[in-house]
């Protein structure tokens, strides 16, 4: 069970959409350890490469494997969000194990995405 007490710790912020589904603000390869703890399977990159100073999904990408976490890209600005992105994200969740993880800049398009995929837990 995630420790969702140590999850509100952080100095990023992480919140709780469903059991099975969580957003929060953008990660870095430090933080998946601590992801890879709390249980949670699948990453979802919200973030276009622009969006950062330094473009580090790549580096996430390559972090997450050496964890056994599955990490995705599915990058938009915010207002900017298509059909195209919400089945991409569709398609991570029905292929993939969560709990699941989406993050963006601020958490409010990883809060969007999650409810435009309509997960039913």
């Amino acid at each position: 069970m995630l420790n969702f007490l140590n999850l509100f710790k952080s100095q990023y912020k992480f919140s709780k959409y469903s059991d099975n589904f969580f957003f929060g603000t953008a990660i870095s390869t430090k933080n998946l350890q601590y992801l890879k703890e709390n249980k949670i399977n699948t990453i979802v990159s919200l973030l276009p490469d622009t969006e950062m100073p330094k473009s580090i999904f790549s580096e996430i990408a390559s972090e997450s494997k050496k964890l056994n976490l599955h990490s995705f890209h599915v990058p938009f600005s915010p207002g900017q969000i298509t059909e195209a992105h919400i089945q991409k994200a569709k398609d991570i969740v029905k292929e993939n194990k969560g709990p699941f993880f989406f993050y963006c800049r601020s958490g409010k398009r990883a809060e969007l995405m999650i409810n435009k995929i309509q997960i039913q837990d």
